[in-house]
């Protein structure tokens, strides 16, 4: 250095702009000193009064001086120097004075700027002085294998030493310093280059592309970053065009290499946000000094994987490091200090290292990460507890994050070991838990570093602990908020549910002891793809999971659950994962009724349960709308998903251009797709869709210019076996402005006959009791033909059929319809039928059995009340309500083995039997063919006793038809019972159709009269058949108001109902008694049946 030389002296204090310009007068070289021409004005710190935090000293002259001419008319316009497309080329540019270069938001002019020279190794940009440049300092553009060394960059507009496109790799940087950056607005730019710039928020060194390496290097002063990684998730700019980019993603790319870096006068020193580092590899981050920043030391947002190996954090205001929403972080050896010995407390918040307990729902998720590791980590000088500061001031060495808390579930299983402390608070998760209630922490205390070897747990997770075991917990203090867990290994699990699910909680049962964990509500309301989080720390043990809704406490489940086994801790014997059983829910008409769809007509500007992929989500009036080609999505509940059901889907749709006008799709239309997945992926925020069915459909217009789309989907196995399912709009190929979406729909349909048999010649699947054979039915045609049931000695024999007991859905009802004749060969009685009776009264005409080669078991029978009519040797149709067959009839049953016949009428009448179906039944259908719900009411059909009423579920007598029928007087047909007593009184019997709610009260009603001065007194019972051991559960008697001969009278009666009612119950039933057997047995009439909750 020379007499006339100028020194810059950097920033002393947490502002970059505090930086001094000094002129050298003489060189003492006697006594090793330097001689200003000027005072400073002010003394910065130096290696003897602060020597771990001295300022630097840099010459600012050099011979070789290019500077650039004034611009009269802009005097941000100055020189630029160019390496424009030298590949293999070696360059060297070294010991040059840069004045006035750089031209501000012209893009690409730059003091000094390698342009897309590709590779050119050897070249060397070293020594160099750029002063006060108007844009930017020394940028690598699409060039690679630059050694940077040993530059000095003072007050730059912009980013100083930068990396520009995010491809540009293996450059050197080393000991380079730039000071005091300034920021400019660089939306010109940003037109420029077609890509956002940054230099509003500028950092001394900007890393686009991680796989390069600095050493050594300082940032002495910035207005915003001193190393900023800003990554991105493709290359950008002209690299995006080079082959060696196709594909790369810098933003999951590794550090080549980063060591012995400092940064200091800036408002965030070390940065990776925005937007988010995910480094596919591990990262070490060696001896860092960051220190005298103004904000936060290191910022670590949105990142994982990286290691902080030594290095000191000293003298940062607020946070020394603050952690954000990251993941698998460590520091080992890492000193952190509050304040210094050599400066002076300012009294603001001061705070080591602070951490989010959760990570982001965009995060990558392998359930091998392992949260925030400190090992050998000093925290010293954080006022030891005491400050004449004031309490409003907060000091700790670690801290609990409590701001962008959007999940209340702990995932970020973290561990301390060899941690040390001089302050009497070490750590606080009270903000944390105060803010956003989450308090189920559980970080590993290896050696008792906070307390005792075992866990350090937040309020809820120790409540669990010692709920499941006998764990001993000392509190850490009541400025803590946790305890020190002694002797105690856990694990952290996290399901994932769907996050358009906004009221379920999670129940976690361990023997007899149950636990409920909830999640909290605040989340990022725009982003209602994320995933809702249901975090638990578990000790060694076997445990139960399931969901239910938080308001009625029924099971249900979040459309999907994905859990997520947390990194295993290093204790010993922790929870393995088949040691946790998730419980789903057995398919239940109630629970899942027949339109899958929640918020299909979409409420005033609520999109509860959509999701829409690649736009933003947006709801107008009645309507959703999904923005150019985003894919409007609803999650499926998959455990009401029926095997081999057919489910209709429709939608209305209205595409607009950008001026809010209706244009046609043309051959370009929405399409709906049931999107399948299978695995549990290692990340399981990108589980792409392993099968993708798509929905054939019909478009119609409608008015206003609308259109509808119309279609149905059968679901088969592959369906049944799938983990998530998705019901997906694709908007078409065309880049639409909007697509707006409303009354979207998905309801069950009624599938196809699981029996199908018509007895034709050449044809199978037929059997029989006794004697039988196909006959045609017509001479000319010798394939149509039926089954002929004939010389029957008793009412056992008949014709029957095979159904596959594979195709049977345990408690489902099916119904079975068909045609029959019957025809008197032998008859003693000389009547035909001898068992039956004409003017549609039935008395046990046809009944149905199962045989499955164990047992025989009645499944069903043609009932008083249907209106059918039967005359002898002429065929009539029917349709009969199976009893549902329970687990018992159909498993491990083969299919040769199962069949069903019909029996029942007396010995001498032939059957004749053809065209059979077994059709599952349906709660309900778009056109309302048949509900089993009813409404409101479990009366299902004909209630009213219609002249002419049919209905699957007839009301008749608990033995014999014959005393029951349908009679009309006066235009009112009703139910007429003759002679009444116990034995042969008014039964009416239902499949549990899932209607029923629990705890609720229900009334009976109808109405009755009684043909006799005798009997004054009826009764009403309720009855359930139990699943779990097919008991019938019988009612109490309920009792009529009394009646008066001959005249109606109003019957209405309640019951209440319970969750075992409600829930697993296989039939009800309705039964009035109040005779004897002894007679008189008189006549009861009835109308106007009906069985509604209150």
């Amino acid at each position: 250095w020379n007499a006339g030389d100028e020194l810059a002296i950097t920033s002393d204090t947490y502002n970059e702009d505090d930086y001094q310009v000094v002129t050298v007068k003489e060189i003492d070289l006697t006594n090793c000193a330097i001689i200003l021409t000027a005072s400073l004005i002010t003394v910065p710190s130096s290696i003897e009064s602060d020597p771990e935090f001295p300022v630097h000293v840099a010459n600012l002259n050099r011979k070789i001086i290019f500077e650039g001419k004034e611009d009269e008319s802009n005097s941000l316009l100055g020189g630029h120097l160019i390496i424009l497309k030298t590949p293999i080329v070696a360059q060297y540019i070294e010991g040059v004075e840069f004045r006035n270069f750089g031209q501000q938001n012209n893009l690409g002019r730059y003091p000094i700027h390698f342009h897309m020279s590709g590779i050119v190794a050897g070249s060397r940009v070293c020594k160099n002085v750029i002063r006060e440049s108007n844009q930017r300092c020394i940028v690598i553009h699409g060039s690679h294998s630059v050694e940077i060394k040993e530059n000095v960059a003072l007050a730059p507009f912009g980013h100083c030493y930068m990396l520009e496109d995010g491809g540009e790799t293996n450059n050197i940087f080393s000991k380079n310093i730039g000071i005091g950056v300034k920021g400019f607005n660089p939306a010109p730019l940003s037109q420029q280059s077609g890509s956002l710039e940054t230099d509003d928020s500028p950092s001394v060194f900007w890393i686009t592309n991680p796989q390069n390496f600095w050493y050594g290097n300082v940032a002495a002063g910035s207005k915003f970053f001193g190393f900023w990684i800003e990554t991105r998730s493709s290359v950008r700019g002209p690299s995006a065009h080079l082959l060696e980019n196709q594909g790369v993603s810098p933003q999951k790319l590794p550090i080549g290499a980063f060591k012995d870096n400092i940064m200091y006068s800036c408002t965030k020193g070390f940065s990776v946000y925005p937007p988010m580092y995910f480094s596919s590899e591990r990262n070490v981050i060696e001896n860092i000094k960051v220190y005298r920043n103004r904000r936060v030391g290191m910022f670590l947002h949105l990142t994982q994987r990286m290691t902080v190996s030594g290095g000191v954090i000293a003298d940062n205001k607020f946070h020394g490091v603050r952690i954000n929403r990251a993941d698998d972080l460590v520091f080992n050896g890492t000193r952190f200090i509050g304040t210094s010995p050599h400066r002076e407390d300012d009294c603001g918040d001061l705070i080591g290292l602070s951490f989010h307990p959760v990570r982001t729902n965009t995060i990558l998720v392998d359930g091998l990460s392992r949260g925030i590791s400190l090992e050998n980590v000093d925290f010293s000088h954080f006022r030891n507890g005491d400050s004449s500061c004031g309490e409003s001031t907060k000091t700790v060495a670690i801290h609990v994050e409590d701001e962008q808390i959007y999940s209340k579930s702990y995932d970020l299983p973290s561990s301390f070991k060899n941690v040390t402390f001089d302050a009497k608070t070490s750590i606080n998760a009270c903000d944390c838990e105060e803010a956003s209630g989450l308090d189920d922490i559980a970080i590993e205390d290896k050696d008792g570093s906070l307390g005792n070897p075992g866990f350090l747990v937040g309020t809820s997770t120790e409540d669990i602990l010692k709920s499941f075991t006998a764990a001993t917990c000392t509190s850490l203090g009541p400025s803590s908020c946790m305890s020190s867990c002694e002797d105690v290994c856990l694990r952290t699990i996290v399901f994932r549910t769907n996050g358009a699910n906004t009221a379920s909680e999670m129940v976690i049962k361990n023997g007899s002891v149950t636990k409920s964990i909830s999640d909290v509500e605040a989340r990022w309301p725009t982003r209602p793809t994320d995933d809702k989080m249901f975090g638990v720390s578990l000790p060694p043990g076997d445990y139960e999971v399931y969901f239910r809704d938080i308001n009625t406490q029924e099971m249900i489940w979040p459309e999907y659950v994905v859990p997520v086994y947390e990194a295993a801790p290093s204790c010993s014997g922790y929870l393995e994962a088949d040691s946790v059983v998730i419980i789903k829910p057995e398919y239940s008409k109630k629970r899942c009724g027949t339109n899958l769809i929640k918020n299909g007509e979409f409420s005033a500007n609520n999109y509860d349960g959509w999701q829409v992929f690649f736009s933003d989500l947006y709801t107008i009036s009645y309507d959703i709308s999904t923005e150019g080609k985003g894919w409007l999505a609803q999650w499926l509940d998959i455990t009401c998903l029926k095997s081999g059901a057919e489910y209709q889907i429709t939608a209305s749709y209205r595409i607009v251009d950008e001026n809010g006008l209706n244009i046609d799709c043309g051959t370009s239309c929405p399409a709906a797709y049931l999107a399948l997945y299978h695995e549990y992926p290692d990340d399981v925020n990108k589980w792409p869709a392993d099968r993708w069915i798509e929905v054939p459909s019909n478009k119609a217009t409608l008015t206003d210019g609308w259109s509808s789309l119309t279609g149905s989907v059968v679901i088969n196995e592959n369906a049944m076996t799938a983990r998530k399912a998705q019901l997906v709009f694709k908007t078409g190929s065309k880049d639409y402005s909007k697509v707006y979406f409303d009354n979207i729909s998905m309801h069950l349909q009624i599938r196809q006959s699981i029996v199908d048999v018509s007895f034709d010649i050449g044809s199978n699947g037929y059997t029989a009791r006794g004697r039988s054979e196909i006959v045609q039915h017509d001479i000319t045609d010798d394939t149509n033909a039926y089954i002929h049931s004939y010389d029957r000695g008793s009412h056992i024999p008949g014709p029957g059929f095979y159904i596959d007991p594979n195709l049977i859905q345990v408690g489902e009802v099916y119904i079975l319809q068909g045609r029959a004749r019957l025809s008197a060969r032998i008859s003693s009685e000389g009547v035909f039928p001898p068992a039956c009776s004409v003017n549609g009264l039935h008395k046990d005409c046809l009944r149905l059995n199962l045989s499955n080669g164990k047992k025989f078991k009645f499944v069903g029978e043609m009932q008083t009340g249907q209106a059918y009519t039967i005359t002898e040797d002429e065929w009539f149709e029917f349709d009969i309500a199976m009893n549902p067959f329970t687990s018992d009839d159909i498993d491990g049953i083969e299919p040769v083995d199962f069949w069903l016949w019909f029996y029942r009428p007396e010995a001498g009448v032939d059957i004749d039997l053809d065209h059979v179906t077994v059709t599952p039944a349906v709660l309900d259908t778009v056109d309302g063919t048949l509900n089993t719900c009813n409404g409101d009411d479990l009366i299902i059909g004909n209630g009213d006793i219609e002249a002419n009423g049919k209905s699957p579920w007839p009301f008749r007598n608990l033995h014999k038809s014959n005393y029951l029928s349908v009679v009309t007087e006066d235009g009112n047909s009703y139910l007429q019972n003759e002679r009444f007593d116990i034995s042969w009184s008014v039964w009416y019997r239902v499949p549990a159709a899932g209607c029923l709610v629990s705890e609720a009260i229900y009334e009976i009603s109808f109405r009755f009269r009684i043909h006799s001065e005798v009997l004054t007194l009826l009764k009403a019972r309720w009855s359930y058949k139990r699943s779990t051991d097919n008991v019938w559960i019988r009612g109490s008697p309920m009792n009529c108001p009394t009646k008066s001969a001959n005249n109606w009278v109003d019957c209405k009666v309640t019951f209440d109902t319970t969750a075992e009612m409600a829930d697993d119950a296989l039939e009800y039933e309705l039964f009035t008694l109040g005779a004897s057997t002894t007679g008189p047995f008189p006549t009861i009439d009835y109308d106007d049946f009906s069985i509604k909750k209150l």
